[in-house]
């Protein structure tokens, strides 16, 4: 897995929120979530498919074909930041961006 900064660096004030959301993408509480699990619970942003193609390649560096609880979060935050018009990349994961 990559080198991603802490679950708190990347979450920030938002921590609950993407602790909740984890809790759903990871009902069966395996520790990971596969594609197919994180494409429905990802386009309910409402992005392009592309844009979500790219995070998600982001989240799962090693192309496993899921990822933990760091990636996810990792994600969540891309989300947000392509959301608010920011740059989709590991060097802005650590960016606070509004709620």
């Amino acid at each position: 897995m990559a080198n991603f900064p802490s679950i708190s660096q990347i979450a920030g004030t938002q921590v609950g929120i993407y602790e909740s959301l984890w809790r759903q993408a990871d009902s069966a509480n395996k520790g990971r979530i596969d594609g197919a699990s994180g494409a429905r619970l990802l386009k309910k942003s409402k992005l392009k498919e592309s844009v979500l193609h790219k995070i998600w390649n982001l989240a799962d560096p090693s192309a496993n074909g899921f990822v933990d609880k760091q990636g996810f979060f990792v994600a969540l935050k891309l989300i947000a930041l392509a959301q608010n018009g920011k740059e989709i990349s590991l060097g802005s994961v650590s960016l606070v961006v509004p709620p």
